[in-house]
């Protein structure tokens, strides 16, 4: 069985939330015919749960635009924005070995990108200005003359943009709960493998304030003992995180003059 989702809502202006998943689930049958009712339950019972879950995979992105800045008219220049992305995945351990009674547990995976968006229209600004307006006017048969220099070098700085960028990659093998309902389950009143986990930033806000969980995903998996025991299991834990700073200059002193300053800077 093959089964997707999508949702997507905008609660509010500006922020703009989306899920989409995929699934793949075998239905087991029973040995031999199809003869006895037990059997005929066995296999209604696997299609009423949608079949034994082989892997689930899901992407929850969440976009948000400060609304109010295009609202206020000497605020209009500035732009700030924040993208968050959260890949889930979780993959069965295999049956072969289960069907050894040896149970290695099941791979979860997580593949987190938050980007910080900041942009100064410093145009946009200038022409808000009438001063500065009127004196990069050009008149019909004469230059920009002094002034116009004078503004033009003082307003040079056209644009600045600032961007930061954070990835974290989190591989936890031996995860013994199943894929429930958007690829998380309740187990003792607890979620697995975390809202954290499962939907990155805003799942751990919600887990923090609606549940009062503050502890990371893999505090939770540790604490709630959703690890195999067996000892034949002997794969760690991976965790990665990276940062990134991008940042860009447009710098026009005078109408025949463009400069671009671009850089960047990435550490793990």
């Amino acid at each position: 069985l093959n089964t997707t989702q999508t949702i997507r809502y905008k609660p509010i202006n500006g922020l703009d939330p989306s899920y989409t998943s995929k699934r793949r689930s075998v239905v087991d049958e029973p040995e031999g015919e199809l003869d006895t009712n037990e059997k005929i339950d066995s296999l209604l019972n696997n299609l009423k749960s949608f079949g034994r879950p082989l892997d689930h995979g899901h992407d929850f992105t969440l976009n948000f635009k400060v609304p109010f800045l295009n609202k206020i008219k000497y605020l209009k220049w500035i732009q700030m924005t924040y993208n968050a992305k959260n890949k889930y995945g979780w993959v069965a351990s295999p049956q072969a070995l289960q069907d050894q009674g040896i149970d290695i547990g099941n791979t979860i995976e997580q593949n987190l990108v938050e980007r910080y968006n900041f942009r100064l229209n410093l145009q946009r600004l200038y022409q808000s200005i009438p001063f500065v307006r009127n004196s990069l006017v050009v008149k019909k048969g004469e230059g920009l003359g002094l002034m116009g220099y004078l503004t033009s070098l003082l307003t040079s700085v056209k644009s600045v943009s600032l961007s930061r960028s954070v990835s974290q990659q989190n591989t936890y093998p031996g995860f013994t709960q199943l894929p429930g309902f958007f690829g998380a389950t309740l187990d003792n009143g607890r979620i697995a493998p975390s809202l954290d986990f499962a939907f990155g930033p805003l799942g751990r806000e919600i887990d923090r304030l609606l549940f009062g969980n503050s502890n990371t995903a893999k505090e939770t998996i540790l604490e709630e003992r959703w690890l195999t025991t067996d000892t034949a299991f002997n794969t760690p834990f991976t965790e990665t995180t990276s940062h990134g700073i991008t940042y860009q200059a447009n710098i026009q002193p005078f109408p025949f003059l463009t400069i671009n300053l671009r850089g960047n800077n990435k550490y793990s």
